[in-house]
């Protein structure tokens, strides 16, 4: 495993610095005892929003939250491999940057490392007739799919306002509905709203129509903000 330094840059936490030891460790509003809590959340940070985690001697960020996680500048709604002062964000007010050793930096700061090189490629990949007709394949995938995402015309598209939405459930008000019940209601919203992403992104699981009604459903009241986003994401469809 390798230690990971976390440095926030702006923000509640601005110049305060963590390191770990990475196997899995969760970012968010309320993540796990091993967990780094963001001080001073507001409500479009989730309770687990991100995870970094070792993954073949790198580290990977793993996004958990229906609002993503920017890495470099960019929205992430999955995952991604990061390098050494990789720049995150969380929410609107929890900038940081990422920083760890690798391991061709033990080996510059130690000359008893020895670093091998990998050897040429051998069998099929070798040939470099069979790497351009991959590529010419690959990219013919990539365009592919760039041509149906300008081609769509919006329908059943998830409205990008969750964080808006979440706020306005905090302060929907019902007699009976005490934290506890508030809070897995939340959960269970922000876990249908992911899926419901990630079924408009990647085109699979169960229908769009039955999670904007499954949403609809946890309060089962038209006043509620969750209800009505639903209504209009099953509108939508």
């Amino acid at each position: 495993m390798q230690d990971v330094t976390i440095t926030f840059t702006d923000g509640p936490l601005r110049g305060r610095t963590y390191e770990f030891e990475v196997g899995h460790i969760q970012i968010g509003r309320l993540p796990g005892n091993a967990g780094l809590e963001l001080k001073g959340a507001d409500t479009s940070v989730s309770r687990v929003h991100a995870e970094l985690r070792e993954r073949d001697g790198q580290i990977e960020v793993k996004n958990a939250s229906p609002n993503g996680t920017m890495v470099n500048g960019k929205l992430i709604l999955e995952s991604v491999i990061i390098r050494p002062d990789a720049e995150l964000k969380i929410g609107a007010n929890h900038p940081f940057t990422v920083n760890w050793t690798t391991f061709e930096d033990y080996a510059r700061a130690d000359k008893t490392v020895e670093i091998k090189a990998v050897p040429a490629a051998q069998g099929p990949m070798s040939s470099p007739i069979v790497r351009a007709v991959l590529g010419v394949y690959v990219l013919g995938m990539v365009v592919v799919g760039v041509w149906l995402m300008l081609s769509d015309d919006g329908g059943g598209a998830v409205a990008d306002d969750w964080p808006t939405l979440m706020a306005a459930y905090s302060d929907f008000d019902v007699a009976d509905m005490g934290d506890e019940l508030r809070q897995s209601r939340t959960a269970k919203a922000e876990s249908l709203v992911r899926e419901l992403r990630l079924q408009e992104i990647q085109g699979y699981g169960r229908d769009a129509g039955t999670i904007c009604r499954d949403l609809m459903s946890i309060d089962g009241d038209a006043r509620s903000p969750v209800y009505q986003y639903g209504a209009r994401c099953l509108g939508a469809q």
